[in-house]
């Protein structure tokens, strides 16, 4: 047998409405509760289990869609009055990302209501544009940069010690949130 991943876990102070949340604007439904989850399955099948937490960190999920579905998310994501950005840092609001690297691919980011940054994007053409030495030094510090100086998703963040729970022990620990 192949290994392949089953699910992830996103913390959450409202299961329900974040697995509400994330359905509808993907187009999806919200699966029947799995002990204390609430799963939301893509066509994949590795679903995205909420479960309840007060204390968590941001966490990234990205989603691949077809152009139709990409369009159709999009549009849903617009009508409902959520905004959506070209890029992760959260700069230009109500953009969508096309790449300059990679023909044809285009995406959006936009945030769940506890915070964590989804995207959504195509599987494009997967042809890759190569950046000369320069550029990707440029796009190097471009992306430190930008990062550092806004935070992630245009919060000003600064490096703050935050509670956390370990997932080895259960009990609290203190970690240093980064931008």
């Amino acid at each position: 047998m192949t290994v392949e991943l089953k699910h992830a876990i996103a913390p959450t102070r409202d299961p329900q409405a974040s697995a509400q949340f994330l359905a509808e604007a993907l187009g999806l439904t919200v699966d029947p509760p799995v002990a204390h989850f609430t799963p939301v399955t893509p066509a994949n099948k590795v679903s995205l289990d909420y479960d309840q937490m007060d204390v968590f960190e941001p966490h990234h999920y990205a989603f691949m869609a077809g152009e139709r579905e990409l369009d159709a998310a999009l549009a849903r994501l617009q009508h409902g009055g959520i905004t959506h950005y070209d890029d992760p840092a959260c700069r230009e609001t109500g953009q969508i990302f096309r790449s300059k690297r990679t023909e044809d691919r285009r995406g959006t980011w936009f945030h769940d209501p506890d915070g964590h940054p989804m995207e959504i994007l195509p599987p494009g053409q997967h042809r890759v544009v190569r950046p000369t030495a320069a550029q990707g030094t440029r796009l190097r510090w471009w992306w430190r940069d930008r990062v550092r100086d806004r935070g992630r998703c245009g919060d000003a963040r600064s490096v703050t010690p935050v509670p956390v729970i370990s997932h080895v022990s259960g009990r609290p620990a203190t970690a240093a949130a980064e931008p």
